[in-house]
């Protein structure tokens, strides 16, 4: 309806609306999003009220209304739930011939024309809040782990930085439980829109999944991979305390057959694996004492109860320049920048174990190809800039740039390669 045929449906029905520019506008939003004419003319009603001798011409000219000290001699007042007052106003032409309605009619009109106009608001202007562009939504960034680690702060870095590539509000949330399994089952029923991201390190896409198959969602599957973000590699250490100068000499230690333990972080954990995995390629013996994390890991190598593990760097190389522990061998075939002085394990030769602690960014399978480039384009940024490789040096990770296409590459090789591992040497969650 345009806006000149609604002034006058309004001027006919009450014949005593003051009509200003406003008017008209209503009455283009309302042809514009087909809302119904009677909560447009509803919305109408909303404005002041006068007699009929003050309805101007419909031709956007308008006088401001009069001060309220004026106005008091100008019309009655109309006070709140008086009937005199409601009777002596001035009563509509169609009210008027109708005289079954009542005294009461004015009120009882009022009240409804109000109703409608509120819902004429709402028809009129919610369809711009419900339409309106992804770039005014936030984007949950959901982290599986508990705040206050590398992962987490990791991703609130990214999020401060793609907030304004993107133009929106990029928020870390952490859904913890099940190993991870929790928020990564979250995010692959979300909508694939690009709003609901997935920061995720090996354990729930690439290690679980051998454990647990009945996991509620699959890694491959059910997620598009976006970009590499950080990796950093574990170490095979021992106490600086226990006498074992080389990987040569943990693998004499472990042929012995004396009683010799390895701890992990607990079960079927990245350290286990990394044990078992050592364990396999040299053909040695340990026994498995499973501990609660990595603190409690370098207590027990240093009291001599446990002989060695694989720890991530940011555990090792602080204690190492302490002189409290001893890495023998970064697992990756080629030395890192992240401690250029520690040796590799491939150059012990065991150039087959590589294992890294890796950040992926990950949204639900079918979000579409451009958004998924977006956000690809601006985390490699991101991860490139000086700034933010030296924030991750702090914390002894690196940048890990990959595109789509290679971060599934890797995510379907790593969970190829925990399955093999996780199989022949039997390993088992508790």
């Amino acid at each position: 309806m345009a806006g000149g045929k609604l002034h006058e449906r309004v001027a006919a029905l009450t014949g005593a609306v003051r009509v200003d520019p406003r008017t008209a506008r209503i009455g283009a939003l309302a042809s514009e999003r087909g809302i119904r004419t009677d909560w447009a003319i509803g919305l109408v009603l909303l404005f002041r009220v006068g007699r009929p001798e003050d309805v101007g011409e419909f031709s956007g000219s308008w006088s401001p209304p009069l001060p309220v000290r004026d106005r008091r001699d100008h019309h009655r007042v109309l006070r709140p739930h008086s009937r005199e007052s409601v009777a002596t106003l001035d009563m509509p032409a169609r009210i008027q011939a109708r005289p079954e309605i009542g005294e009461r009619a004015p009120m009882e009109i009022s009240r409804r024309r109000t109703l409608a106009g509120m819902a004429g608001a709402a028809g009129l202007f919610a369809p711009a809040v419900h339409a309106q562009p992804a770039s005014s939504r936030p984007v949950r960034l959901v982290v599986a782990f508990p705040p206050g680690g590398a992962m987490d702060l990791i991703a609130r870095m990214l999020a401060e930085r793609l907030s304004p590539a993107l133009k929106q509000n990029v928020v870390v949330e952490n859904r913890t439980g099940a190993g991870g399994a929790l928020g990564t089952a979250a995010v692959a029923r979300s909508a694939p829109d690009g709003n609901t991201l997935l920061l995720s390190n090996p354990g729930p896409v690439a290690l679980r999944p051998s454990l647990y198959p009945d996991l509620p969602y699959d890694p491959l599957r059910d997620f598009s991979p976006v970009a590499g973000v950080a990796k950093s590699p574990l170490v095979l250490v021992v106490a600086a305390n226990s006498g074992i100068q080389s990987v040569a000499e943990l693998i004499a230690l472990g042929k012995s057959g004396r009683p010799v333990n390895y701890g992990s972080s607990g079960f079927a954990g990245q350290s286990q694996v990394g044990c078992e995995w050592f364990k396999l390629l040299t053909g040695t013996e340990f026994l498995h004492i499973p501990l609660n994390g990595a603190g409690p890991i370098v207590v027990e190598l240093l009291a001599g109860r446990v002989q060695f593990s694989f720890l991530s760097m940011g555990d090792v190389v602080p204690r190492a320049r302490d002189g409290q522990l001893r890495g023998l061998g970064v697992a990756r075939a080629e030395r890192t920048s992240l401690a250029a002085n520690m040796p590799t394990l491939a150059e012990a030769g065991l150039p087959g174990l590589v294992l890294d602690t890796w950040y992926a960014l990950m949204a639900p399978t079918g979000t579409p190809e451009a958004v998924v480039r977006r956000l690809h384009d601006e985390t490699t940024r991101i991860i490139g800039e000086p700034q933010f490789r030296e924030r991750l040096g702090e914390v002894y990770f690196e940048p890990m740039p990959m595109t789509p296409q290679e971060t599934g590459r890797f995510l379907a090789a790593d969970l190829a390669t925990y399955a093999d591992i996780v199989k022949r040497a039997n390993i088992r969650a508790e």
